[in-house]
């Protein structure tokens, strides 16, 4: 561990002290579900993903900056998936008539908030002259293919929006609404097990297993240009049906958190722990990226039990972290602020990560600097670009959806 992630790790630690909510010995939280502890979760969550996104460049993961971050992201957006889920389902069961204006108040401006974020990107892209053909613009300006790669959430988020709006305006279909979402998630969790990170069905056929062939293809069969090329967007889904589920039974699962506390985390400590274990050793091990051996196997099996087991490891972490917010949680003002902005800030990492990208990295060979001055450097301009660029989407999104969000 570097002196640097040293300073990183304490500097999120002290964050943490401002406004950190402890348990009485033999109490709990009864607010760590609230929207105020949700707000602030998700604050951490962006900070945290932001991390995650840096330790992934090769200047960092060569020095092994931050790298705790570097393969528990997925863990993160499971986390954010939660919230949304609890936060949907709590509002459908306290607000009459929630789905009568949810299109409007809750879909809409999340379709606004994307398009926006396109152009913003689309005049990024312009000004770096970015070399996409006349059909890549028209299919990234039009959302259809990401034209930031992180934009995915989003996606899945809409598809996971509309599913709920029409599984629960029916009465029959509402009864059965969390078993659907299952069968939802694990349809696209095989689709993507499937398809895997490019189109190898494509012709000709087998064009894929010669790696020579990845020199002069179109922009389209590259890895992960197209939607659901990437285990990222299926592996954290199951995070919105814990969260469903734990919004219907809240009252149960807090009084079976409320009994023998200490024992029931213990118990969910070691789950975790084992869960964890399985599903890196099954990353690192059996690989979601098979494909790329070259060996004419797609690596369907690999991928699904990679899939299998991260799925597992979403659920328990999310259980996990509502077990530990009943006894300590934080808010401040710091993290109610990236709370309330997390999805633009989110959003906007992709763009500052590579606007600066050339302080750590020339081509694909990253560049080291005595006492990795540089990478400190990219780890602050990164931040704070995201912090400006989302201060102004946001502005933007708040005038753009103020009238949709009116009752």
């Amino acid at each position: 561990m570097n002196f640097i992630s040293i300073a990183v790790y304490v500097l999120l630690l002290l964050s943490f002290v401002p406004g950190l909510k402890i348990a009485p010995r033999r109490g709990f939280n009864e607010d760590s579900m609230s929207l105020d502890a949700m707000t602030s979760l998700k604050g951490v969550l962006a900070i945290f993903v932001l991390c995650h996104h840096l330790s992934q460049k090769p200047a960092f993961q060569q020095t092994h900056t931050i790298s705790f971050f570097e393969h528990i992201g997925f863990l993160f957006v499971g986390i954010f998936f939660l919230c949304s889920g609890y936060g949907l389902y709590k509002s459908y069961l306290k607000k009459p008539d929630y789905l009568k204006t949810f299109l409007k108040r809750r879909v809409l401006p999340i379709v606004i908030f994307y398009y926006v974020m396109i152009a913003i990107y689309a005049v990024y892209h312009l000004i770096q002259g970015s070399p996409f053909t006349p059909v890549e613009w028209a299919l990234k300006l039009s959302g259809l293919v990401s034209i930031n790669s992180q934009c995915w959430y989003v996606i899945v988020i809409v598809i996971f929006y509309l599913a709920f709006y029409f599984i629960y305006k029916n009465e029959k279909t509402g009864k059965y609404g969390i078993p659907l979402f299952i069968v939802i998630s694990l349809a696209f969790g095989i689709l993507f097990c499937i398809i895997g990170h490019f189109p190898w069905y494509a012709s000709p056929k087998n064009w894929w297993v010669n790696p020579a062939n990845f020199d002069s293809i179109p922009w389209w069969k590259n890895p992960c240009a197209l939607p659901f090329e990437g285990e990222w967007w299926v592996n954290s889904m199951f995070g919105f049906v814990t969260g469903l589920f734990i919004a219907k039974n809240e009252t149960k699962f807090i009084e079976w958190s409320s009994k023998k506390y200490a024992l029931k985390f213990a118990v969910t400590f070691v789950i975790f722990l084992v869960v964890s274990a399985i599903g890196f050793s099954c990353l690192f091990n059996i690989s979601f990226w098979s494909e790329f051996a070259f060996d004419g196997k797609l690596g369907i099996p690999n991928k699904l039990i990679c899939y299998t087991a991260q799925c597992l490891q979403v659920i328990v972490t999310d259980v996990f972290v509502l077990l530990v917010m009943r006894k300590v949680y934080v808010r401040n003002r710091f993290y109610d602020f990236f709370g309330k902005r997390s999805l633009e800030v989110y959003l906007m990492q992709e763009l500052a990560l590579f606007a600066w990208l050339y302080l750590i990295q020339k081509g694909d060979k990253p560049i080291f600097t005595s006492g990795n001055t540089n990478v400190i450097l990219y780890m602050v301009v990164v931040t704070l670009t995201v912090l400006v660029s989302a201060i102004i989407y946001h502005w933007i999104n708040v005038k753009l959806t103020r009238g949709l969000k009116k009752s």
